[in-house]
């Protein structure tokens, strides 16, 4: 046992989960959201890198490292600036020739040029040319100019006082100079000169001159052939920093470095300081994601027979359900799922996703079909119909229009792809062809770490300090104030959401005693702490067969180590040779199964 405690540290695998996140984790939620979208006409924001630097505390001089001692003597917080890259991109007015949009016709890419470009100016034959094509989104992007040499020549004469001309065709250049047959339209000085499309041999010259894009054929395989691109490095907060992670100064010291620095050379870490405070992330027991679990339960002395599913995938959480009851109109499937407020019978359901009555038959046994079948002679809606119905479910009381906006966003978005499957094993229930599943068996639950919970709490701040972003930019630029990502972000917000959930325990979607004080009364107080597993299921209630100790927790949970109370069965604690496996990469275990011929 000493050799397996000495191999696999008690609290090693919060560290694990910590380094995870710091190295993957953080960049999985930046990629999640992509950008941030902001009615700017022309501007767009890009997420980059992200990264931690060392940990620091705000001095009067300004950020200054501190080792986690003095942190606690003085009421810090032991945490590391983020900083995280932002590619500022600004569509850009560009000149072209018809080849060029001749090629962006035959790669198909007409709506990528319409959404991107600022303004295309082209020749008058370009445009005559382009209209044939009967694009009108095309044609708003693009302006007609026609100058000649002599065009520059007079901007150049007066750039000092005009910078930008309203002026008519080549038959007028030669009058301009000396004022006649000519409109004007005087701006601030310093705004861009107009743009200008010269004879060809003069184009690239004339585009480097006043600094605006000439585009050809072979651009159009770039995608940023239509934006300036800027990358800005900016702080947009600060992270808890965990004792002994990759990130803490403390990493790698040997015990004597440890006691210089006035550390216990014993102490495994694994916690948090916030406000001089010690503060230890407890490991939280939840039932496993993406798993149909199928009961049998009873409501008013009917018997219901459900399947169940929470879908979570990257800090979306969906929860569907298919049930099995008596109605009054004699339909027994019904299904929930988000966003709709009442149970819909299954086949509108189907209808509803473009299936028709024999499609929805194909898809079950001869065994299942039956209870299909007599739910579809009950529900005569056509496919069409039944979207409509849904429309009206989720959308009551609004335009016709909005109704069905609505029923595409709620199908789209809530349900998912296996609702025969758990319709089939809902059947299979109520025909005593399978047991109900045992949701207390461990194969069926989960634990999450420190990583894991960091992660979900940072992915909530981080969404709100975007939020606050773009309504930053777009007031600077209703202000007509130049727009600065730099001056809009607002670190506070997403510093002051971590240190208050680990301070207090109370976590993102409600939940409370999610971290608690580090228990120092004794050496082995502390570390059990930090193995302690805490269940989130209500104290009031009897739950008796989540209290049980089942046979599934051999080996994974101390059948021993559980307070007295209310919290009895539901705190627990790892067992003292458990190891916490670590997720995978798919990638890599589906090249594994190739290789092993498996398909």
């Amino acid at each position: 046992m000493s050799d397996f405690i000495k191999k696999d540290d008690l609290v090693g695998f919060q560290i694990a989960s910590y380094n995870d996140l710091v190295e993957h984790g953080l960049q999985e939620v930046i990629d999640e959201r992509g950008k941030i979208d902001v009615d700017i006409p022309g501007y767009e924001f890009r997420l980059g890198r992200i990264r931690l630097g060392e940990p620091v505390v705000s001095e009067a001089e300004g950020d200054v490292s501190r080792y986690p001692f003095e942190c606690r003597l003085r009421g810090f917080t032991y945490s590391a600036p983020i900083y995280l890259q932002f590619i500022e991109r600004q569509k850009k007015d560009a000149i072209c020739n018809s080849d060029f949009l001749l090629k962006v016709k035959e790669q198909g890419r007409l709506e990528d040029l319409t959404e991107k470009a600022a303004r295309i100016y082209v020749t008058p034959g370009t445009y005559e040319a382009v209209r044939k094509w009967e694009n009108p989104e095309l044609m708003e992007v693009l302006e007609v100019v026609d100058f000649d040499i002599k065009g520059e020549q007079y901007l150049n004469n007066i750039k000092d006082e005009v910078v930008a001309l309203a002026m008519q065709i080549n038959s007028d250049l030669t009058r301009r100079g000396r004022g006649r047959g000519s409109s004007k339209v005087k701006y601030k000085k310093g705004e861009r000169v107009i743009k200008i499309l010269t004879e060809n041999k003069e184009r690239k010259r004339v585009a480097e001159k006043y600094k605006f894009e000439v585009l050809s054929a072979s651009d159009i395989d770039n995608p940023d052939f239509l934006y300036d691109s800027r990358p800005i490095d900016a702080i947009i907060g600060k992270f808890p920093v965990m004792l002994r992670s990759k990130r803490c100064l403390l990493h790698g010291m040997g015990p004597e470095e440890l006691i210089k620095y006035k550390e216990d050379p014993e102490d495994p870490g694994a916690y948090f300081i916030v406000n001089g405070t010690e503060r230890v992330v407890i490991v939280v027991e939840d039932l496993a994601p993406n798993r149909i679990e199928v009961t049998r339960g009873a409501t008013a002395g009917k018997e219901i027979f459900s399947a169940k599913v929470f879908s979570t995938r990257r800090g979306f959480r969906s929860r569907l359900v298919v049930e099995k009851k008596e109605s009054a109109k004699g339909i027994t499937l019904f299904v929930s799922f988000p966003g709709v407020p009442k149970n819909i019978p299954l086949t509108t359901l189907m209808k509803a996703l473009g299936l028709d009555h024999g499609e929805i038959l194909e898809l079950f046994d001869d065994i299942t079909k039956p209870e299909i079948l007599s739910n579809l002679e009950l529900d005569p809606l056509a496919p069409k119909d039944a979207f409509k119905y849904i429309g009206k479910r989720v959308g009551s009381g609004h335009a016709e229009q909005y109704q069905t906006l609505r029923a595409h966003q709620v199908l789209n978005n809530f349900v998912l792809p296996h609702v025969g499957t758990m319709a089939k094993k809902v059947i299979e229930l109520d025909l005593g062809l399978r047991e109900p599943d045992d949701k207390d068996h461990y194969s069926n639950k989960r634990v999450r770490l420190a990583g894991d919970l960091l992660q979900e709490l940072f992915r909530v701040g981080f969404n709100t300090l975007c939020r606050d972003i773009k309504y930053q930019l777009e007031k600077q630029n209703a202000r007509n104030r130049k727009v600065n990502i730099a001056i809009a972000i607002r670190s506070k917000t997403l510093t002051e959401r971590m240190e208050y959930a680990l301070g207090t325990g109370n976590w993102s979607g409600g939940r409370a005693g999610i971290s608690q004080v580090l228990d120092r009364t004794n050496y082995m107080s502390s570390i059990s702490q930090r193995r302690r597993v805490t269940s989130l299921l209500s104290r009031s209630f009897p739950w008796f067969e989540a209290r049980d100790l089942h046979a599934t927790q051999w080996g994974r949970i101390c059948p021993n180590e559980t307070p007295e109370g209310q919290n009895c069965g539901l705190v627990k604690n790892l067992a003292i040779g458990a190891v916490i496996s670590e997720e995978s990469d798919d990638k890599v275990i589906e090249e594994y199964l190739e290789k092993f011929g498996v398909s």
